[in-house]
């Protein structure tokens, strides 16, 4: 399953500790999760899979707002600035 371009946030929803998102057909998505703050907005940075965690440049999510919903981030110079190999 290849990571979706939004994902909603499932603290709210789910016991538990750790990150865990739904995407958009409702669907769990978990992943290798890092939570970073940068300029005072939260992203997380989501690899595909276990293997390729910390080794390749992950997928980049952002929340605009305090809704739960993350956004992929397509904007390559501030996913320079998040994360360096």
């Amino acid at each position: 399953m290849s990571l979706p371009v939004r994902l909603y946030d499932l603290n709210k929803d789910e016991d538990g500790y750790g990150y865990y998102y739904r995407d958009e057909n409702g669907d769990k998505v978990n992943k290798s999760t890092y939570a970073h703050w940068y300029e005072g907005k939260n992203y997380h940075l989501i690899w595909e899979n276990r293997a390729d965690y910390c080794k390749v440049v992950p997928a980049i999510y952002g929340s605009e707002g305090e809704d739960g919903v993350y956004e992929r981030v397509s904007d390559e110079e501030l996913a320079d600035k998040l994360y360096v190999i």
